[in-house]
């Protein structure tokens, strides 16, 4: 097959929909399929111009000058090929709706169809947006792919006449060696998160808490969008900055250290359609806490993880506490890796999206 990625950003940004993208793309290309991802020129946080065209790990990079809401124009190479397509409300994708209506397209939304307005990046534009644009581009795909039962449900909720049209593919992860990390002098106890930083990821809850917990300093790991300096002001406010680390983006061998030695792994996004990242921290970490977010809720109910209101500090407090004093059983642990292997695995996702694909 001939298969033509779309996504806003991509490499050498990483993101958690970057991250589904590029492992899509190597898997796929690994068996035998003629793979391009078309992509923006630039990414947030980043100032330059990315090359035109670059090959990486086998497959090729296409990239567009970029407006504002993700609009890009791409020119695709194969009258046949299929197009996937990630993250809904992304304009270039209502244009490629429009523009190549006689090829197969499949949209992955990331959650965003059915979170509340208030999670949105704009609550008022997206009503516009919803009702004048992204129900027409929705009508027009072939397949949308939630990551989540309960985000493929609650599409179907939102617009009942796209049942046949929903899958649900979850994400996946790669388990690795964890690689211990050199650059930096880890404190003994640590809460840890990773992720794009950025306002909807609520890393500052964390922060309101560290106040509760003298003997723990807060990790935190990802791409900065501009946000981190918030956060700092907020630990310099409370009189938490030699408490709080951010040590901008690690690999994946460094994030699996992180999360074995972490006392706690958290996810506090309100906004989140799956959490690859949370998954990861079921496989290494000893203890996982999460706000009751979208795919987050399902993920933790699976893994039985504790789960706390997105937002509600006392209530991230209690759950820290609870953690810290209930160890995980090795049963518990197995049974978690177990699911792990079975369902989510890289190779088990991009097989998914291949059946999807042909089908």
């Amino acid at each position: 097959m001939k298969i033509e990625l779309v996504t806003p950003y991509f490499h050498p940004y990483t993101g958690g929909i970057e991250t589904v993208v590029m492992r899509l793309a190597e898997g796929l290309h690994r068996r035998g399929h003629t793979i391009i991802v078309h992509t923006g020129n630039t990414y947030p946080g980043f100032h330059g111009i990315l090359p035109k065209e670059e090959r990486y790990k086998g497959f090729l990079i296409r990239r567009y000058r970029s407006f504002p809401f993700s609009l890009f124009l791409p020119e695709f190479s194969f009258t046949d090929s299929i197009l996937s397509l990630h993250n809904y409300s992304a304009l270039m994708n209502d244009y490629i709706a429009r523009r190549y209506r006689k090829q197969k397209k499949i949209l992955t939304p990331y959650g965003t169809i059915t979170y509340k307005r208030s999670q949105r990046k704009y609550p008022l534009l997206s009503i516009l947006y919803d009702t004048c644009i992204g129900k027409q581009t929705l009508s027009a795909l072939d397949k949308i792919v939630a990551m989540t039962k309960y985000e493929q449900q609650s599409i179907i909720n939102k617009y009942p006449r796209l049942r046949d049209k929903v899958i649900t593919i979850p994400g996946g992860i790669t388990i690795v060696k964890a690689k211990k990390i050199t650059q930096y002098t880890l404190p003994k106890r640590y809460f840890f998160s990773i992720g794009r930083i950025a306002e909807s990821k609520r890393f500052e809850d964390v922060l309101s808490v560290l106040e509760k917990f003298p003997s723990y300093h807060f990790v935190l790991a990802g791409t900065d969008t501009g946000y981190v300096s918030h956060l700092r002001a907020i630990a310099q406010k409370k009189n938490l900055a030699d408490r709080f680390h951010y040590i901008g983006k690690v690999d994946d061998g460094e994030k699996a250290f992180l999360m074995e030695h972490a006392s706690v792994f958290i996810m506090p996004s309100s906004a989140e359609a799956f959490s690859i990242a949370s998954v990861e921290a079921f496989w290494y970490s000893k203890n996982v806490v999460g706000a009751r977010s979208g795919g987050i809720s399902e993920i933790f109910k699976e893994f039985k993880g504790a789960l706390y209101t997105i937002g509600d500090t006392e209530e991230l407090e209690n759950a820290l506490r609870t953690v810290l004093t209930q160890r995980v059983s090795p049963a518990l642990k197995n049974e978690r890796r177990k699911i792990i292997i079975s369902k989510y695995t890289w190779e088990a996702v991009v097989e998914a999206y291949e059946k999807a694909f042909s089908a």
